[in-house]
C-alpha cells in the first residue's frame, strides 16, 4: 500500500500539467494521499511531549460556559399579552418556564412572527 502511495506522488510530482485543476493549490495538492504527512503517525516520544504541553490548558474557562435563560447576555425581553393582560419576562425560556402551555418552539415562532394563539401573544420588547 505504501509503495502505491509512493508511486502516485511520484507521478503526481512529474505530471503536475496532467492533475485536474482542483486538485493543485498554490501549484501543489496538499489533501489525502498528495500531503507528504499523509498515513504518518506520531513517535510515542512526540505524543507524550504533546500531553505534557496539554496538561495545564484550561479547557472551560469561567467566562466561556453556556448561560440559559435569562442569564444569557444574549437574551430577548418578551412581552406577553394573556387575555389583554401585558407582562413582560427578561426571555421567553421564563415564561414558558412558568406557563408551560404551549410548546417552546411554537412559542419562538410566535415571538418571531408576532402571532397569537389560544388567546396569548407573545413578541420581542
Amino acid at each position: 500500500m505504501d509503495d502505491l502511495l509512493e508511486d502516485i506522488r511520484t507521478w503526481s510530482k512529474s505530471h503536475k500539467d496532467e492533475l485536474p485543476q482542483d486538485a493543485k493549490w498554490c501549484g501543489k495538492s496538499q489533501s489525502g494521499i498528495f500531503n507528504s504527512h499523509y498515513g504518518k503517525k506520531h513517535t510515542e516520544e512526540t505524543k507524550k511531549m504533546i500531553g505534557s504541553k496539554s496538561i495545564n490548558r484550561n479547557w472551560a474557562p469561567a467566562e466561556l460556559t453556556a448561560h440559559h435563560g435569562s442569564d444569557n447576555g444574549r437574551a430577548k425581553r418578551v412581552e406577553v399579552t394573556i387575555n389583554n393582560e401585558i407582562k413582560i419576562y427578561e426571555c421567553l425560556i421564563d415564561f414558558y418556564n412558568e406557563y408551560k402551555l404551549i410548546p417552546y418552539s411554537s412559542l419562538k415562532w410566535m415571538a418571531q412572527k408576532e402571532k397569537s394563539s389560544r388567546g396569548i401573544a407573545v413578541r420581542y420588547v
